[in-house]
Parts: structure tokens; C-alpha cells; sequence
């Protein structure tokens, strides 16, 4: 399922976070790893996995995995079918 993909791209990207506590009702920003340059790091590997511009606004109106999955990259995933 890309959801759980999802959510195990962030987990790669995170070193101080118990890995296995993330799913997609984790409040992303406050992990212990969250701060701008995550948030930039963060926006650049969704640019290259899903192929969508993620913006500040995106992070500003999400608060969750699953919400930022689904105002991120669900919509770049059904273009492609």
C-alpha cells in the first residue's frame, strides 16, 4: 500500500525517532528530528518520490503523516492511473 511506503520514507529519514511509533496519525512536527532543515529534506524526497512541488503551505496546513500523504501525494498518485 503507498501509504505505508509513505510513511516508511519518513521513518528512513529520521534518526532519533523510534521508527516503528510512526504511522499516518503521527503528528510529524513533533518529532524530536522536526526543525526547517527536516521540513526542506522532508519536501525535496516527496519532490523525487511522487514528482509534486511541495510548498511551506502544505506543511503549515497539515498536521499529521496521513493528512500531508493526502494533500501531498494521493493526488500525484491518481494522476498516473
Amino acid at each position: 500500500m503507498e501509504k505505508n511506503r509513505f510513511v516508511q520514507l519518513v521513518a528512513d529519514m529520521l534518526y532519533r525517532t523510534d521508527r516503528e511509533s510512526l504511522n499516518l496519525e503521527t503528528r510529524y512536527k513533533s518529532l524530536e528530528e522536526w526543525n526547517y532543515l527536516f521540513e526542506v529534506s522532508l519536501a525535496m524526497m516527496l519532490e523525487e518520490e511522487y514528482q509534486v512541488e511541495v510548498t511551506p503551505e502544505d506543511f503549515d496546513c497539515t498536521r499529521t503523516l496521513g493528512e500531508l500523504f493526502h494533500r501531498v501525494c494521493e493526488p500525484s498518485l491518481a494522476d498516473k492511473n
